[in-house]
C-alpha cells in the first residue's frame, strides 16, 4: 500500500477473510468479531476512498480533523465496550 497501489487493499481485504476463518476453527471469537466487525468494513472503505480520491494516479492525501479524531476516537471505545458485552455472552471463549 505505501506504494500506492488499490490492489493491495485489495488483497489486504482476502487476508482479513482468511484470517477470520482460521480465528473461527481455533474459537478466537475476540478477534472474529474484532475482525469482522472492524478490520474487513475498514478494507472495504479503504478500497472506496482509495479508487475515489485517485487522480491521474495520484492519490490525494486527506488530513485527519480533530473533529473526525474524536469522533473515531468515541467509535473506539464504544465498540471496545460492544465487544466485551459480546464476549461475556460466548461461554467458550479463548483470549
Amino acid at each position: 500500500m505505501m506504494k500506492g497501489t488499490w490492489v493491495a487493499e485489495v488483497l489486504a481485504l482476502f487476508e482479513g477473510i482468511a484470517a477470520i476463518a482460521i480465528y473461527v476453527f481455533n474459537g478466537l471469537w475476540g478477534t472474529v468479531i474484532f475482525s469482522f466487525l472492524l478490520y474487513t468494513p475498514l478494507n472495504i472503505y479503504g478500497i472506496i476512498s482509495w479508487k475515489k480520491n485517485q487522480i491521474d494516479g495520484v492519490i490525494k492525501i486527506n488530513k485527519l480533523t480533530w473533529k473526525k479524531f474524536f469522533i473515531i476516537a468515541a467509535i473506539v471505545v464504544v465498540g471496545s465496550i460492544g465487544l466485551d458485552l459480546l464476549l461475556s455472552l460466548i461461554p467458550s471463549q479463548q483470549m
